[in-house]
């Protein structure tokens, strides 16, 4: 009898549909960004940054069953800026593009993910805090992000997406005035974002 009852509320329990994550997509959001970076060479320590940013994506899901994959293109413009008091007035990561895999499991309406990415960031740093650019120091570096997010499904053509990702940005030498030279040490930020696509 125990089996029965069993059973029979399984069989009435409310199972989520399957959604179709398939195809092509598209969006744009806006992020919160906080972290630290440190000037290993003459710097006082490490010393925070934050910021906000506003950024683009644009993908395409395969979908297996309930199993969701796919990759990214993600750009991105504004991000963390931070003051160590000593040359580093300031210390700006000012854009991002990166190239993001991601995996995530079909609940419905509800898609969580996981997701890992190559990243390459756009740096500037002014060496005495005067704006003027001969005291700048300028240039690109690489990293890696991950990180989890969910995408909500509104409506046959729309999500929103709300997302944590972790970015550490590698080790770099910022170079001022051709001889003077900073080693940066590896950066990190947490960004927390929320963004809204169509699907095509």
């Amino acid at each position: 009898m125990k089996t029965i009852i069993i059973a029979t509320v399984v069989a009435m329990a409310p199972i989520a549909a399957l959604a179709d994550w398939a195809g092509p997509y598209g969006g744009v959001y806006l992020s919160y960004e906080s972290g630290d970076a440190e000037d290993v060479s003459f710097g006082p320590g490490a010393f925070d940054i934050d910021g906000a940013a506003f950024g683009a994506f644009s993908g395409y899901n395969f979908q297996r069953g309930a199993v969701v994959y796919g990759g990214e293109i993600d750009l991105k413009v504004g991000g963390v800026s931070g003051d160590d008091g000593a040359y580093q007035l300031p210390y700006e990561i000012t854009a991002t593009a990166a190239i993001d895999l991601r995996v995530g499991y079909d609940a419905g309406a509800y898609l969580p993910y996981l997701t890992l990415g190559v990243v390459q960031g756009r740096y500037k740093s002014d060496h005495t805090g005067n704006d003027d650019p001969a005291d700048f120091a300028e240039g690109t570096m690489g990293g890696y992000s991950f990180g989890i997010g969910m995408d909500w499904q509104l409506t046959d053509d729309g999500f929103v997406r709300f997302e944590v990702l972790q970015t550490k940005y590698e080790a770099a030498t910022f170079d001022y005035y051709v001889v003077d030279l900073h080693d940066m040490a590896e950066t990190s930020v947490t960004s927390i974002s929320v963004g809204y696509a169509m699907t095509f």
